[in-house]
């Protein structure tokens, strides 16, 4: 719809859709950059946050043999220690979405009480426990 001026020449006639629809559109600017933001951030965050496990193997037995696995990042670490004394104690901080450990104690031929004991950052220990000679004892956590 045009509307004639004194001059001769039309013009269009403000309908006020323009000026309600300004508010909407910059609510929704607001918004997108909001969400953005935060998808941004995760996507740019370090990625899960280390946690710690503790390793620990008890009792009587002597010249034990401790294995332990530890996985993080998708890596699978594996180490043994022979002749170990007890008690006997190892920390390792793990990272990523996969992560997970075990821990394996043997006696030796002359035998004992064994126990082996995993904990996680802010969770229950997983232990086992064994007696006698060539005894073995197996925990896990993930």
């Amino acid at each position: 719809m045009s509307t004639s001026q004194s001059d001769g020449t039309a013009s269009a006639s403000p309908t006020g859709r323009g000026r309600r629809l300004w508010p909407v559109l910059a609510v929704l600017v607001v918004l997108v950059a909001v969400a953005g933001y935060a998808v941004l951030r995760d996507v740019l965050d370090d990625g899960p946050k280390p946690v710690r496990l503790t390793y620990e193997v008890t009792g009587t037995a002597t010249g034990v043999t401790i294995g332990y696995s530890t996985m993080s990042g998708g890596n699978t670490s594996t180490q043994t220690e022979q002749g170990a004394k007890l008690p006997w104690r190892k920390e390792v901080d793990v990272v990523g979405e996969t992560r997970g450990a075990t821990l394996t104690v043997s006696a030796g031929p002359e035998g004992g009480t064994v126990t082996c004991s995993i904990r996680a950052e802010g969770r229950e220990p997983r232990t086992a426990s064994a007696e006698g000679p060539f005894a073995v004892a197996s925990c896990s956590s993930s």
